[in-house]
């Protein structure tokens, strides 16, 4: 599961999102070709993570900080508008604090799945009726 901010999760819904950025300091996890299940806590009212994408890594690609906020073709595959509004969102949303030099990793991936109808993903509840016999 890979958990994405309200923003990237809006940009993937969108489209505007081929891409996204970690910190990973042990390394990159993911492996290209690997699939992504994207997940985000702002889909419905209630607590927890709700799947709303499934997509397959196409490319890894190691960067930093700093090359990312000279990049605005980055940022813009990140779905961010330029690479000013990628940093003060990955410095004030992701990771408050991060160094210039920090180790990151692009993930590129194609999307195969989408669930845009938002209340297919909320828990179903089940309802319960009480039988009352009259007689």
């Amino acid at each position: 599961m890979f958990s994405c901010t309200r923003y990237e999760t809006k940009q993937i819904q969108e489209g505007l999102a081929m891409s996204v950025t970690r910190v990973y300091p042990s390394g990159c996890p993911h492996e290209v070709g690997g699939q992504m299940v994207f997940t985000s806590k702002y889909l419905t009212p209630q607590d927890g993570e709700v799947p709303f994408a499934v997509g397959v890594i196409v490319s890894i690609r190691p960067i930093t900080m700093e090359q990312m906020i000279h990049a605005d073709q980055y940022a813009q595959m990140d779905g961010f508008p330029n690479a000013h509004a990628w940093e003060q969102h990955f410095r004030n949303v992701l990771y408050p604090g991060l160094s210039s030099e920090a180790q990151m990793y692009r993930l590129q991936f194609r999307l195969d799945e989408m669930e845009r109808d938002i209340s297919a993903l909320a828990p179903r509840q089940e309802q319960e009726t009480e039988r009352v016999e009259v007689g």
